[in-house]
């Protein structure tokens, strides 16, 4: 789309919608996901005086992702600049699942987000997983809420997989939706 790390830039939400117009135009079936950190600059601190409008563009991104019909995204270090309450609020914006089956509320036990969810595209059945980078550091995991642990993204993972087979949800594929790099 032309975006440098992610970082939205003027255009490019509407270069890749206007890319995924001309690709459907051609009748095949698309799986459209995110791999997460979408929402804030990636690497850069949120200044208080940012914030606002920081959280204005990533309603925007939420609601071009609903427009483009994203089934799916991860959620990456950088979606939870904000806290993690802010991108639940985005969430609740979404037509699409937010994927993290490793980001869990320490007081409950209980994972922020679906761990995965399966999407059929074309007569396959996709499995897709949504893992965030265990690797925040203590100041920013602070930031984002003194009640939010990252477990280890390999466990997590594999009990992912055990859930979707359990799930009795027989699927021909699965795709782990996370970024290599913050």
């Amino acid at each position: 789309c032309g975006c440098k790390h992610k970082e939205v830039r003027q255009g490019s939400l509407t270069r890749r919608a206007s890319f995924l117009r001309q690709f459907r135009a051609t009748g095949r079936e698309l799986l459209l996901v995110d791999a997460g950190s979408a929402f804030f600059a990636i690497g850069k601190r949120m200044k208080k005086e940012e914030r606002a409008e920081a959280i204005r563009k990533a309603e925007l991104i939420v609601e071009s992702y609903n427009r483009m019909g994203y089934q799916a995204m991860s959620v990456g270090p950088f979606d939870l600049a904000a806290g993690v309450e802010v991108t639940k609020d985005l969430e609740k914006r979404a037509k699409f699942p937010f994927l993290s089956a490793n980001l869990y509320d320490k007081n409950t036990g209980k994972r922020f987000f679906k761990p995965h969810t399966v999407i059929n595209v074309g007569g396959v059945r996709v499995g897709l997983i949504g893992l965030t980078l265990s690797s925040m550091s203590r100041p920013f995991l602070a930031k984002v809420g003194s009640h939010v642990q990252a477990r280890a993204p390999m466990k997590s993972l594999r009990t992912s997989i055990g859930e979707l087979k359990k799930d009795g949800s027989a699927v021909d594929l699965v795709f782990v939706l996370a970024l290599s790099k913050e």
